[in-house]
């Protein structure tokens, strides 16, 4: 079986997900979902000037948080946006401004090392064994004005213990779950 990336969209749009969905276009989702907002995580930098078109097309640039756990990604990301003149486009922190907030002594220095352009720290709970998000990184975090989201957060407990440390969002794979856990909390906006 080949990868995804390697086939033309109409290969993939012929594929059926759970045999009844088709898999759309994120011009797609921006068109039928005006109102939502999306987080996009570039994988690679050879997704860069790819997202740097689509947000130039479709104007969704204040729709769109734009992440990447690559440092160099991000920065040629923004650097690709500032060169066409197009809007600021909202994206994570880079890997190194975590590893300073995280294990950089805190006080006024610490906010002068932090000049990253990100606007939101988007971490794991633990990285390689090494734990990320506490009450210490979020408070950091939030002294600076940013949100922390945390990925891939799938058990309720610790989808519960995250939001009792303040973190702002959580990433799942498990809406289902989220969701329980926010209408309990009510915290849920909509329609339970």
């Amino acid at each position: 079986m080949s990868r995804i990336r390697d086939q033309r969209y109409a290969e993939v749009r012929a594929v059926l997900v759970g045999g009844r969905e088709r898999i759309p276009r994120l011009e797609d989702l921006f068109e039928e979902l005006p109102g939502t907002r999306w987080n996009v995580d570039l994988k690679s930098a050879a997704t860069v000037d790819p997202m740097v078109r689509l947000l130039t097309r479709t104007r969704a640039h204040d729709r769109v948080l734009v992440g990447s756990f690559e440092e160099r990604v991000l920065r040629r990301f923004r650097a690709r946006m500032a060169a066409v003149g197009g809007p600021a486009v909202a994206t994570s922190c880079g890997v190194a401004t975590v590893t300073v907030l995280k294990f950089a002594p805190g006080g006024s220095r610490l906010q002068r090392l932090l000049r990253d352009e990100g606007a939101v720290f988007q971490v794991p709970v633990r990285h390689r064994g090494v734990p990320i998000v506490d009450r210490r990184f979020v408070e950091r975090v939030h002294a600076t004005g940013r949100h922390v989201h945390v990925w891939t957060v799938n058990e309720r407990a610790e989808m519960e213990h995250l939001l009792d440390l303040g973190v702002d969002g959580l990433i799942t794979d498990r809406t289902d779950v989220l969701k329980d856990v926010l209408v309990a909390r009510g915290l849920w906006e909509g329609t339970p």
